[in-house]
């Protein structure tokens, strides 16, 4: 069987600079054309503002203005489709920049700001626009796409939220200034953030700025600004930079401490000190982080806030060359179009009353338990016909809507449905050990392999128990988990998925529940490669050491980066291998990448911090799920790591005193508490209501429910029906034509619901479908074909 992978390998060097440098080679093993890598840059897990999806006259009036070259020019006509006078837009021109490059920059930002969830209909439109705009070499191009972003009131590449200082009556003080700098190589992205704020009040202030971060990204370096002086931290234990903190503040001194939060390691709190009135601070902060892969296949960078170095003697962590090897299986065709039409599903929820809070603090923010419902109506209407699927609601007690697992269909999918209505986060406790044992104790059914959903938002006493039960029934059941909000532990949610073979999601902050658990859905309903084994050959004398825990599984799409550390020296070879086998569908697949030792390049010691980070996050896991007696021994490692490779963790702190400083803080100290600002999720009700009425088989009846998600009569739909066609036919036909035309960035949560109706609408073999597509964008008002409707 061919391999379908990309596999590469970066060496860091050592701390002193010794014996290997970076390394990276890429070899993609088939025929296929190379498939692009793309870095998407993200805040709040949206990049554009929607405006009104019906409003298409902007949008035909902006394409029909396009040159064929692919400009448009600078004129009254252009303008006014950006809601603007055409002296408006030439003011705000950029001196250097010629005026159709400023209309064409222009252009490309309305539509991907404004016109994203079209971006099929206007994809060549904007590619030609670009082209046009890089053969003309114009200077200045990112700043006319800053002063083009300030102009539609839209947002760049990167956006960052708005943060500062909050007064005692809780009014924010906004930041004076923020600069980023980023660095992405393969998988992993060095983050650097300068933050500059000043204390306006009258008073002196102790301020806490209290920023996210991802919980898998390494805080590596942090400093501070004091007018002339510079203050730069070091890593510490945790008791004694607070000991430290402490004694500075109360002798004046300017002193800054960062640590993470002791609510959530995926938040740190930095502790400014002593800020004098009207006096200037700036905070220097270095982040290194290994970048996840999204359900289109892009990387995702998301920019909450803000991250270098010191000598390590050979033979500590820091010491020694650390290597990574990025493992991307590209798997094939026929495995990555097959859904599998047989499984058993069993979706497992939370209902503590826990349940009840807020998805987060911004307007309109769902209850957990609510989003957890529009969760389930999505994945009871993207099942398979014919799986088997059961849901159990779990607490101090538990119970399920079946006696056992039954069979999908129309009638115990509508059943299903009553009861997800009504599901309340009514009981109390978390207690999520004795369901498990009942699903375990349930016979599989034979050819339906049964997939798990796990959905918790808190912590148990006993995740040890509850990961060994997992573990022991991996032979026959996969998991999947999902914590929701700040508060889900860690330790059970990854420590379920990585035991179970399945894939554990987190859901903070804005982030929306639907897409993670749909791409899990994916995941559940394809093969995965497993049975992963890394086999190293290296030179005589040398010898490699595995920081990372091992890979069960992993799916298409995902990605896997592999630590190592390299010990020892070669006397003549420079040269080793690595090969990485797994299986796909029960085919061996074998991979070999040759490296070389040799040093090329100063990767900065990102590598090592990674590395590192990684060792941490495992120990750290361990911690939270083991017996009292290891706990302490494993803390002291945890921070020996730490302040060895300079980076956070759940027991350091990073600590910085001025101790120049002499005068005294006069008057009391103002503690501030500044979070940053939650934006509002957007609002998918018609979405919801589309989906609610989708059938079991995947077609969607003609009534006025369905209109009403169109924004039309039930008449006025039914009199622009084809002759030909069927009522259910048509209603299908507009159903699949408005999530392409108007919810296509949702698309990773509607993917099943359209492939099941494409199913239904060939089974049918309408005549006339063409006229029917072509009549359903009429009245939709919008452009999609019958081929991207795949039907």
């Amino acid at each position: 069987m061919c391999s379908y992978q990309f596999l590469s390998v970066f060496i860091g060097m050592n701390a002193e600079g010794r014996s290997s440098a970076q390394c990276k080679k890429k070899r993609k093993l088939h025929s296929s054309s190379d498939r692009d890598c793309s870095v998407m840059v993200d805040s709040a897990a949206a990049s554009h503002r929607a405006e009104p999806e019906s409003q298409t006259v902007p949008f035909l009036q902006l394409v029909s203005l396009q040159k064929a070259a692919g400009f448009w020019e600078l004129n009254a006509a252009l303008t006014e489709v950006f809601g603007k006078t055409e002296d408006e837009v030439t003011n705000q021109k950029p001196a250097q920049v010629d005026r159709s490059v400023w209309a064409t920059v222009l252009a490309l930002i309305w539509l991907y700001a404004y016109k994203f969830d079209q971006r099929v209909e206007w994809q060549f439109v904007a590619m030609k626009a670009a082209s046009w705009i890089r053969s003309q070499k114009p200077d200045g191009l990112s700043q006319c796409v800053c002063d083009g972003n300030v102009l539609l009131g839209s947002q760049s590449v990167i956006m960052v939220k708005c943060c500062g200082l909050v007064s005692e009556k809780n009014v924010p003080v906004p930041l004076k200034s923020i600069s980023v700098q980023l660095q992405i190589r393969d998988h992993v992205a060095s983050v650097s953030s300068s933050l500059q704020y000043v204390n306006e009040e009258e008073r002196p202030l102790e301020a806490v700025f209290v920023f996210p971060l991802p919980a898998d990204a390494a805080v590596c370096h942090f400093s501070a600004r004091i007018g002339e002086q510079e203050i730069v931290a070091e890593v510490q234990d945790r008791r004694s930079a607070r000991d430290q903190y402490d004694d500075a503040v109360s002798s004046g001194q300017q002193v800054f401490l960062l640590e993470e939060s002791d609510e959530s390691p995926d938040v740190f709190r930095l502790n400014v000190g002593c800020l004098s009135p009207g006096q200037t601070a700036v905070i220097s902060i270095v982040y290194v982080i290994e970048l996840s892969v999204q359900a289109d296949n892009a990387l995702r960078f998301c920019l909450p806030a803000v991250l270098n170095p010191r000598y390590k003697p050979a033979g500590s962590l820091m010491g020694d060359p650390a290597l990574m090897i990025s493992l991307y299986p590209e798997f094939p065709a026929d495995v990555t179009s097959s859904l599998a039409s047989q499984g058993e599903f069993i979706f497992v929820v939370d209902r503590s009353q826990s349940m009840r809070r807020r998805m987060h603090h911004g307007k309109g923010a769902q209850r957990r338990i609510e989003s957890a419902r529009d969760t389930l109506l999505l994945l009871l209407k993207s099942l398979p016909m014919g799986c088997y699927f059961n849901i159990y609601g779990f607490g101090s007690r538990f119970e399920s809507f079946f006696p056992q697992s039954v069979v999908y269909s129309e009638e115990t999918m509508e059943e299903a449905l009553r009861r997800v209505k009504n599901m309340n986060a009514d009981i109390r406790g978390t207690k999520i050990l004795q369901p498990l044992k009942h699903i375990y104790s349930q016979p599989c059914y034979p050819d339906h392999p049964r997939q798990l959903f796990v959905f918790t938002d808190g912590e148990v006493w006993n995740t040890k128990e509850v990961l060994d039960l997992v573990k022991s029934h991996v032979h026959s059941h996969r998991c999947f988990s999902f914590g929701i909000g700040e508060g889900a532990s860690t330790a059970l949610v990854t420590g379920m998925a990585r035991e179970g073979s399945g894939h554990a999601q987190f859901i903070t902050g804005t982030d929306s529940m639907q897409p993670k658990v749909m791409q899990s859905l994916r995941f559940a309903l394809q093969p995965a490669a497993d049975n992963i084994s890394v086999d190293w050959t290296v030179p005589e004398g040398v010898t490699v050491d595995m920081l990372s825990a091992p890979i069960n599984a992993l799916f298409q799409g995902q990605r896997a980066l592999i630590y190592a550390q390299i010990k020892g020296q070669s006397s003549g070879e420079t040269e080793g291998a690595v090969t990485v086998k797994y299986k796909l569908k029960d085919q061996p697949v074998t991979n070999q990448l040759q490296f070389t030792l040799k040093p090329t390049e100063d990767t900065g010691l990102t590598i090592h911090r990674l590395a590192a980070r990684t060792v941490i996050r495992s120990l750290e896991l361990q911690e939270r799920a083991g017996r009292a007696a290891g706990v302490e021994n494993i803390r002291n490692r945890i921070v020996e790591l730490s302040v060895q490779a300079g980076v956070s963790s759940v027991h350091t702190a990073f600590i910085a005193v001025n101790k120049d400083s002499k005068q005294t803080v006069k008057g009391p100290l103002l503690q501030r508490r500044v979070p940053l600002q939650p934006e509002p999720e957007s609002r998918m009700d018609p979405f919801l209501q589309l989906v609610s009425l989708q059938k079991a088989a995947g077609f969607w009846e003609l009534n006025a429910a369905l209109t009403e998600v169109f924004g039309k009569t039930e008449d006025e739909v039914t009199n622009q029906k084809p002759a030909q066609v069927d009522g259910s036919v048509w209603a299908t036909v507009l159903a699949l034509i408005w999530l392409y035309a108007y919810k296509f960035d949702q698309r990773v949560e509607w993917q099943f619901v359209a492939m099941k109706a494409a199913s239904w609408i060939r089974s049918q073999k309408p005549d006339g479908l063409s006229q029917c597509v072509c009549d359903g964008n009429v009245l939709l008002g919008s452009q999609v074909t019958e081929d991207a409707l795949g039907i």
